[in-house]
Parts: C-alpha cells; structure tokens; sequence
C-alpha cells in the first residue's frame, strides 16, 4: 500500500469555487475508486488558487479480484432430454467464452438454471488510476467554465501542469493536451521555478519550502492570528466576517496581513457603508474600538512574503481612498 497525489495546476481560480469544488473531487474520487474495486484507507483534497489536489492515503497496489456468477437458461431449456446441450446452452456458452462442458447446474428459488462462473484478476492500482483521472477531472462541476488556446476542452481556468504520483512512480496520462509530469510548481512569485517531485512525501516539502501553504485550515488559522495580532497593534479588535475569511483564504497559498489607513473624516459615512467598501470591495477586514467603531485602519492579507510590504500597503491605501471617496 502506497500514498497517490494529484495535483491539477491552472491560473488562479475563483475563490468561490474551491470549496465546492474540493466537496465534488473528494466524493467523485471516493465513488470511482469504490466502483473500481480499489481499496484506500482516506481521501483528502486541498486547494490554492493555483492547484487543486487531490491526497488518497493509503491505497491499495491493486484492484480487488471480481468473482462473479453469470446466470443463463434454465437447464430444462439448456438440456434435452438424454442430457445433451440444446442451442440455447451453445449460445450462452459462446457469449461466455467458454466451453458448453463448463456450465455449471446451480437452483435457485426460481428452479434450476445453468451458470458461468468468472474470475476476473484485478488490474494494477497504476493503470485503473491512468484510465479515470481524464475523465474524473474533466467532471468537475464550477459555475462557469473556459475554453483557452484551440481545444475544446473545458474548465475553470487552464491547466498548466499535472503531477500524478502513486508513491515514488509517476502515472501517465494526457488532459487538455497537458502530459502529466513528475514536476510541481511552487508560489506564483516567491518560487516560481519548477521542481522535481521524488514521492508522495517529498511534495508536501517541497511546498512548504516554496511558500505554499497547502492546507486552507492552515491558511485560515494563520489569517486569523495575523489579523488579530495586527488589530491588536493598532489599538482595536479586528471585525472577522466568516464569509470574507472563507474569501481571502482561498485567495492566497501564502498569507500576510498588513495594516492599512485611511482619512479618519471617512468615519462620518455610516459604519455600514465603510464596511461594505472595505470588505465586499476590498476584501479588507475592519478593525473596531471597544465600544465597536470604526478605527480609520483596516487589515490587507497579501499572497505573499514580508518584503516590500510598504509598497502593497501604500498601493492599497491609495486604492481606498478612491473607493471611500465613490462611497462618500
């Protein structure tokens, strides 16, 4: 038993998308492999902007056996009466592909009937996963879909690599003219080189060295404590809507919070109307005092490092003053 990845990498996806599109790869990728008779202990799934990945733990090398009874005429139908096979019994036995002496008598709560009795031997784990990932992928359900360069292929945004490991091999198969590759790409900006995958294992290094943080409850859990340590800074309490987190975290694959200003005569607009421009047009978070208004600062999370912050933060400052100023 080994570990699989996939990995789809496409330009930067809607953020709304991922959720329900990490539901839908999990639940198709449990029921194909289900139906294909391969066993796996669990299936995880992530996703960034740029990769959704699909994690099946613990996966068998190779499909289970098929053993099954296929039913034919009955024997009265199958036999004459010196016990000879009619037409009937040489049929099904030819659709069977196999000799009419290996049919096998067996009654049931209908009477006696002729069965085959067939043993199909599993296939390899590697070659069952080659065959439905194409059309597990191009299954995937988004609110719109696109067409790019000549092709007809749809999804959410083109694939740019695919990397399909089952432990330390890579599988091999072709999507939207794409060939897997055991190669992996890390943050857009940060490490935009690309590397070499050795294993299962090895990915989840190699992201997390290259400012991927894969898990979205690890993105989430970061924001939070990025934001409220900020606000905290800032003499407020940081105003967190789940929605908009849900937003921004699926908006980066490395966050970092920054704290921005505006002009506190912005504050004689309704609280409503600030919120709503910081967070719907923004995707700012707004920081309160204690008694719940508004400070003229809000909370940025950048898909990035630390370095130039002050360039984001006054690229965004500047951004808001033109929003406020529409919104007063």
């Amino acid at each position: 038993m080994a570990d699989f990845l996939l990995e789809i990498g496409t330009e930067e996806m809607p953020a709304h998308d991922l959720g329900p599109a990490c539901a839908a790869l999990r639940d198709k990728a449990m029921r194909a492999l289900t139906e294909q008779r391969v066993g796996f202990q669990e299936v995880v799934v992530h996703a960034t902007p740029r990769r959704l990945v699909l994690w099946v733990q613990q996966i068998a090398d190779r499909q289970q056996d098929l053993e099954k009874w296929v039913r034919g005429p009955a024997v009265a139908a199958a036999f004459d009466g010196s016990g000879q096979p009619t037409r009937a019994a040489e049929g099904f036995a030819r659709s069977q592909g196999v000799p009419v002496d290996e049919l096998i008598r067996q009654e049931t709560e209908n009477g006696a009937y002729v069965f085959v009795h067939r043993l199909e031997p599993g296939r390899p784990t590697s070659e069952v996963l080659s065959n439905i990932l194409p059309d597990l992928i191009a299954d995937l359900p988004f609110a719109r879909t696109m067409r790019w360069g000549d092709g007809d292929f749809r999804f959410v945004r083109p694939i740019r690599w695919l990397l399909a490991l089952l432990g330390d091999q890579a599988l091999e198969f072709t999507l939207a003219g794409v060939p897997t590759d055991s190669k992996t790409f890390g943050h857009r900006t940060l490490a935009p080189q690309a590397v070499t995958v050795r294993s299962v294992d090895h990915y989840f290094d190699v992201l997390r060295e290259r400012f991927v943080v894969l898990d979205a409850e690890e993105r989430r859990e970061m924001i939070v404590r990025q934001a409220q340590r900020t606000a905290r800074e800032a003499g407020g309490r940081v105003k967190i809507d789940e929605d908009l987190l849900q937003e921004v975290t699926y908006l980066v694959e490395y966050p970092t919070a920054f704290l921005g200003h505006f002009h506190e005569d912005y504050l004689v607009l309704p609280k409503e109307v600030l919120i709503t421009t910081m967070a719907t047009h923004q995707r700012y978070f707004p920081v309160t005092r204690e008694d719940g208004s508004l400070l003229p600062v809000f909370i940025g999370v950048r898909n990035g490092g630390d370095r130039y912050l002050e360039n984001v933060k006054a690229g965004n400052e500047k951004v808001i003053r033109a929003r406020l100023a529409d919104a007063r």
